[in-house]
C-alpha cells in the first residue's frame, strides 16, 4: 500500500517539476530579452552622445577605443551583442539581420 502511494506520489511530482522549469526557463528568456532590449543603440546614443560620431561610429563608454566587435547572443533570443574589444564592455544589444 506504501509502495502504491509514493508512486503515485512521484508520478504528480515529476510532472509538476517539468512544468515549474519550463516556466522559469521562459521567464528567465523573457528577462534576458527585455534587458537586452532596454540596452539598445539608441538608448546608448543618448546616455553617451560624446561616444557616437554624426556618422554612427561607436567607441567605448569605458575606455574611448574605437575598435567594437559584434557577436551572436545564444538562448535563441536572435539579438547581437556589440562590444568593446579592448576592455570587453558590452556596449549595446540589438536585433539580428534576417
Amino acid at each position: 500500500m506504501l509502495e502504491h502511494f509514493v508512486q503515485l506520489a512521484l508520478s504528480a511530482f515529476v510532472p509538476l517539476v517539468l512544468v515549474a522549469t519550463f516556466i522559469f526557463i521562459i521567464r528567465t528568456n523573457r528577462k534576458q530579452m527585455a534587458a537586452m532590449q532596454a540596452q539598445s543603440f539608441a538608448a546608448y546614443k543618448q546616455a553617451h552622445p560624446g561616444r557616437v560620431s554624426h556618422d554612427g561610429h561607436v567607441r567605448c563608454k569605458e575606455c574611448g577605443g574605437g575598435n567594437i566587435g559584434i557577436e551572436r547572443v545564444m538562448n535563441r533570443t536572435f539579438m547581437r551583442r556589440h562590444f568593446c574589444r579592448t576592455d570587453g564592455t558590452t556596449l549595446y544589444y540589438s536585433k539580428e539581420q534576417t
